[in-house]
């Protein structure tokens, strides 16, 4: 399962909903402080946590091809 951190803002702005994706080596904090700054000008905003990273659940990647 992936984990998602969301913010929304307090009134329907109608804008569409950002959504956040970390770099390797990360995780979805390193947008902690962009969420609740995007959710305040009125942008829902959405963080996810990739497969191993975070609160995202690992997967057995072990017999994984490129055709995958």
């Amino acid at each position: 399962m992936l984990a998602v951190s969301a913010a929304l803002p307090v009134t329907d702005s109608h804008r569409p909903p950002i959504v956040l994706v970390h770099g390797a080596a990360n995780s979805a904090t390193v947008w902690t402080c962009w969420l609740p700054e995007l959710a305040r000008q009125g942008w829902p905003a959405y963080a996810v946590d990739l497969r191993g990273h975070g609160k995202s659940d690992s997967i057995d990647l072990s017999r994984t091809g490129m055709a995958d």
